[in-house]
């Protein structure tokens, strides 16, 4: 809480939601009753631009336009005249173009909201995890706000516990059940929509919804379609939602330069066989039965759910929406690793259009966790608390699981056409000068015999080659050279082809110093202060 002489302290840090190309919006909750404002500034507060909240509330919600795409942005929450929220980690930036194929990095969490240690334990393995390479966006596919989602439980086990992360990553959330106790869609009323700001006018992407209980947005090349899989109405031809997802779709396949990705968030997954079973679970049913259909018609790449309290990552799926135990929609029966049997491959059906898509379920995110783990159509399942991230770049969709301890249990690519993914190193190692490391890399058919590979040190603006025309076996040793950096990738490039490439999803060190761990992460450890 920031505490102020005598502006209405905060009982909510402020957090930005709705960031798009050219605005944003920032919230926060006052303690009290206050006359508030927001201050967004690019130039080291050498000039800023000021807008009012709605005076004597206590929720406040101010909406910046006219920004540019791409751009840091600080800024800072006024309340009753005294800054309450100002400093270094109070920014944001805007999305980048749509259709922009830079990297973008999501983090994935269900089921969270508990307030309790495990949900401090995979906040903190993430943070740990990536590092300096965080996320660009938060997904939050529901239940984030135990156990009814009233006002007060969204402060204490939702913005409390995020307050770092949602200072300047924007989050964009789906109704959980327990937040659908309190809330009421039709009304747009309760807990979670005070909370929030959704772009249901179309805003930052997409067709207008209409309403805040679904809605999808855009950033680069992603299109997000957030869904309501508890209280609105899911028939699939007269209820809205469903007209809205046909319309959303095909908007976007018409766009001049249409979405590479397609990921879809809603609470409640189609095949689960964790604390929920998606073979006898209504809502469940319904998702799978009624909007599946919908959604593989348009594309959809990765399909995203919770409330079943455990992680699972599906085979590549198409049209595997009659029964729980038939895999006759399975189309690549391998794990999906680049680095075990191989990335999966989107496919083309013989009406030329592209079809597979994987299945996560992240319930895993803080509430207690249980299943059996043993669904059929999944290629991974455990049952330990975690979170996921998911990168995009270009044409390639990788995932992988990180459980609160900060291990990566699992791993998985989608790649769309001809293309390379790097293995190793990919964010997070410390190498030394002159240390040999293998390079280790997956391509797909339709790349070249051989491959030119070359290391960065400033987070991939400038590029040095280490070999040229190498043999494209997956493979290749490296003698890491005499420089020290924390911003170094390795890059793998088609010989033939250089926009055929991938590089590391995150910075690794290269230093001369070794690194020695006195206290493990997350280790419990006492100290004396008697000097003895």
């Amino acid at each position: 809480m920031a505490l102020a002489a005598y502006g209405a302290p905060l009982e909510r840090d402020a957090y930005v939601m709705r960031v798009g190309t050219d605005e944003a919006t920032i919230l926060w909750k006052t303690a009290a009753a206050s006359t508030g404002a927001a201050r967004v500034t690019s130039d080291g507060w050498l000039t800023y631009t000021e807008v009012a909240s709605t005076p004597d509330a206590e929720l406040h919600e101010v909406r910046f336009t006219g920004l540019n795409a791409d751009q840091e942005y600080d800024y800072a929450v006024v309340s009753d005249g005294v800054i309450e929220a100002e400093g270094p980690e109070y920014h944001f930036r805007t999305n980048p173009p749509v259709g922009s194929r830079d990297p973008v990095r999501m983090w994935v969490v269900g089921d969270s909201g508990t307030g309790g240690s495990a949900q401090a334990r995979v906040r903190d393995a993430m943070l740990e995890s990536t590092g300096r390479d965080g996320p660009d966006l938060f997904l939050h596919v529901g239940d984030m706000a135990y156990s009814s989602g009233y006002e007060l439980e969204f402060t204490d086990k939702f913005f409390a516990p995020y307050a770092r992360i949602l200072r300047n990553v924007p989050i964009w959330p789906a109704m959980g059940n327990h937040e659908g106790r309190d809330a009421d869609s039709a009304t747009e009323t309760g807990g979670y929509y005070d909370a929030y700001a959704l772009p249901k006018d179309g805003e930052i992407g997409g067709e207008p919804s209409g309403a805040e209980a679904y809605y999808s947005f855009d950033y680069g090349n992603v299109h997000v379609i957030v869904l309501d899989s508890y209280e609105t109405d899911r028939d699939p031809v007269l209820g809205a939602m469903a007209q809205w997802l046909h319309a959303d779709l095909l908007a976007a396949s018409l766009r001049p330069t249409p979405p590479e990705w397609i990921i879809a968030s809603f609470h409640h997954p189609p095949y689960t066989d964790g604390s929920h079973d998606s073979e006898v679970e209504t809502r469940h049913i319904d998702m799978r039965m009624d909007f599946l259909p919908i959604l593989e018609a348009g594309g959809v790449d990765l399909v995203l759910g919770g409330h079943s309290h455990i992680y699972e990552r599906s085979y590549l799926l198409h049209d595997e929406t009659q029964r729980y135990s038939d895999t006759s929609g399975v189309l690549d029966f391998g794990d999906g690793h680049p680095g075990g049997d191989g990335p999966y491959v989107k496919q083309i059906d013989g009406l030329g259009n592209p079809i597979g898509s994987i299945y996560v379920v992240a319930g895993h995110g803080g509430t207690g966790v249980s299943g059996n783990g043993q669904h059929p159509v999944m290629a991974y399942s455990e049952v330990d608390h975690g979170s996921v991230i998911v990168d995009t770049h270009a044409n390639r969709l990788d995932l992988h699981n990180i459980n609160d301890l900060g291990v990566i249990t699992d791993r998985a690519t989608l790649i769309k056409g001809p293309g390379i993914v790097v293995v190793a190193p990919n964010g997070g190692e410390s190498l030394a000068p002159l240390q040999s490391v293998d390079i280790t890399w997956a391509s797909t058919p339709g790349v070249s015999a051989e491959v030119d590979l070359a290391y960065s040190c400033d987070n991939g603006q400038t590029w040095t080659p280490i070999a040229d025309a190498v043999p494209n076996n997956g493979t290749y040793s490296w003698q890491v050279p005499e420089i020290v950096s924390a911003d170094v990738r390795v890059r793998v490039a088609d010989t033939g082809d250089g926009a055929l490439s991938d590089e590391s999803n995150a910075r690794f060190e290269v230093s001369a110093l070794s690194r020695t761990t006195v206290v493990p992460y997350q280790a419990v450890w006492w100290y004396s202060d008697d000097n003895t």
